[in-house]
C-alpha cells in the first residue's frame, strides 16, 4: 500500500514540479517584461530629466546673452552719453574762449579809440598854445 501513494506522491510531485517549472517561467516572463517596463521608464524618464536639463541650460545661455546684451546696451548708451557730455563741454568751453576773445577785442577798440582821443586833445592843445604864442597880445 505505501508503493502506490509513494508513486502516487512522486507523481504528483512531478505534476507540480511542471506548474512550478511554466509557472516559474510565466513569473520570470512578467519579471523581465516589469523590468524592461522599468528600464524603459527610467530611459524615458532619463531623457525627459536630459531634455529638461538642456532645456533649462538653454533658457540660462537666453538668459545670459540677453543680459549680456542688455550690458552692452547700457555700455554704448554711457559711452554716447560721455561722448555728447564731452562735445557740451568742449562747445561751452570754445564759447566761453570767443566771449573772452570779443571781450579781449572790444577792450583793446576802447583803449585805441581813447588814446586816438587822448592823441588829438593833445594836438589841439598844442595847436592851441602854437597859435596864442604867435598872436599878438592884445594889452589895453
Amino acid at each position: 500500500g505505501s508503493r502506490p501513494d509513494s508513486s502516487l506522491s512522486n507523481a504528483e510531485s512531478v505534476g507540480k514540479d511542471k506548474t512550478d517549472t511554466s509557472e516559474t517561467g510565466s513569473i520570470k516572463k512578467d519579471a523581465h517584461k516589469v523590468n524592461e517596463n522599468i528600464k524603459q521608464g527610467e530611459q524615458a524618464k532619463s531623457k525627459k530629466d536630459t531634455r529638461k536639463a538642456t532645456e533649462e541650460k538653454n533658457k540660462k545661455e537666453i538668459k545670459r546673452d540677453r543680459s549680456e546684451e542688455k550690458d552692452r546696451k547700457e555700455t554704448r548708451r554711457q559711452e554716447k552719453e560721455v561722448k555728447r557730455d564731452k562735445e557740451r563741454k568742449k562747445a561751452e568751453e570754445e564759447e566761453r574762449l570767443r566771449k573772452v576773445e570779443e571781450e579781449r577785442l572790444r577792450k583793446e577798440e576802447a583803449a585805441k579809440k581813447e588814446a586816438e582821443r587822448l592823441e588829438e586833445e593833445r594836438k589841439k592843445k598844442m595847436t592851441r598854445e602854437e597859435s596864442e604864442e604867435s598872436e599878438p597880445s592884445i594889452v589895453s
